[in-house]
């Protein structure tokens, strides 16, 4: 073992940060009805958000902004087969309608996506940031639908 490792501070200081990297998956896991794989999907549409937030006006950062869009919408294809939060609770026919509700919805989002993508492969960060722009509210009504 080398002596960095061997000393009790340095254990602490590779120690805590995974900790804390696990508690938040953690938390992210429970805030999705205990699904870490829909947890996972939400987590890299949050991070591309907080980026796509500093970079969509810049269009010299474009593609590390498709990037992003791009991150998204492999994050939306793999959360849409998934069962939103709500639906764990529900039977028959209402839970059939609801889980179909939550498919269209991630069917729309994906479209959204497209067209972001669209408008910055194309250089138009002033469509694009409507774009981004208008996602933070369907983010909202979605969360506020198909969430506990």
């Amino acid at each position: 073992m080398s002596r960095f490792v061997s000393r009790p501070s340095a254990r602490v200081a590779l120690v805590v940060p995974l900790f804390l990297m696990l508690a938040v998956c953690g938390v992210y896991a429970w805030q999705e009805g205990g699904n870490p794989e829909l947890a996972d999907q939400m987590s890299v549409m949050r991070r591309s958000m907080r980026g796509l937030r500093r970079s969509i006006d810049k269009p010299e950062m474009n593609a590390k902004s498709i990037e992003m869009v791009v991150a998204m919408q492999d994050a939306t294809q793999k959360a849409k087969a998934m069962e939103p939060t709500k639906a764990k609770g529900m039977e028959g026919a209402k839970k059939t309608k609801f889980v179909a509700e939550y498919r269209a919805e991630m069917i729309d989002l994906q479209k959204v996506l497209l067209d972001f993508e669209r408008h910055l492969v194309k250089g138009d960060n002033k469509k694009a940031r409507k774009v981004y722009d208008g996602l933070k509210d369907i983010q909202s009504k979605a969360h506020e639908k198909f969430q506990n």
